[in-house]
């Protein structure tokens, strides 16, 4: 419910601005069919249908997981992995937050051909992503339990291992984000539709393997970090 409102008055908001800019402040901005190119149309239809790629590639990558454990393992186990990824994911939202305003800033750069301004971002963005996310992810891996007890009790417990691979993802949000952010100003959509299809895929042969063997071991179906405390 609380998403849908979010929805709801964004949308509205934004259909609020629109006709505020188009009616009153500045109507000479109002689009009119006579003025559309339909080779911009279409060139923007294939950019968007990129971007849907990529999109639906982030949420196979991102999401197919919970289905994976709730299959393989059980809904208990969601539910833990569910808050570990929450409390890790902190980090790389707030650098997301920092690198989003690049997009645009890499397009207009690139556009006046300043390469050096480029490199120079690209550096500094990769040394701030560092600054955040390897301290936040070490603390985690080290206290990720108590946090966790914490925030909902002592229902669950985290086992190093998990807690170590989410570490390791935190860390590599460094590099990553600052890559997908410069890409997106580059303009190179269907590169990032190519790779993010196929890391999806191999997101899902992985997930599928590796929870078979290292979370559900023979001897007892189920690891002793993912069973309810009750067990």
């Amino acid at each position: 419910m609380a998403q849908f409102l979010a929805a709801t008055v964004t949308m509205l908001v934004t259909c609020a601005n629109g006709i505020a800019l188009f009616f009153f402040r500045k109507p000479s901005l109002k689009p009119r069919l006579e003025d559309v190119s339909w080779n911009y149309v279409r060139r923007l239809f294939d950019i968007g249908f990129l971007f849907f790629i990529v999109q639906m590639a982030a949420v196979v990558a991102f999401s197919a997981d919970n289905l994976i454990l709730a299959h393989l393992i059980g809904p208990h186990a969601v539910t833990q992995y569910a808050i570990v990824y929450q409390m890790f994911s902190l980090g790389p939202v707030l650098f997301g937050m920092f690198l989003n305003a690049l997009w645009p800033a890499y397009g207009e750069a690139r556009v006046r051909g300043d390469s050096e301004w480029i490199r120079a971002t690209f550096r500094r963005s990769i040394n701030i992503g560092l600054y955040i996310n390897v301290p936040y992810a070490l603390l985690l891996m080290i206290f990720g339990n108590a946090a966790a007890h914490l925030w909902v009790g002592h229902q669950i417990s985290v086992s190093s291992l998990v807690l170590l691979a989410f570490g390791i993802w935190t860390m590599m949000n460094s590099l990553n984000g600052p890559v997908a952010v410069f890409l997106n100003g580059a303009n190179a959509i269907r590169f990032q539709a190519i790779c993010g299809s196929l890391m999806a895929c191999l997101n899902l042969l992985l997930s599928i393997g590796l929870t078979r063997i290292v979370a559900c071991p023979a001897s007892s179906g189920v690891p002793s970090s993912l069973r309810p405390l009750s067990d």
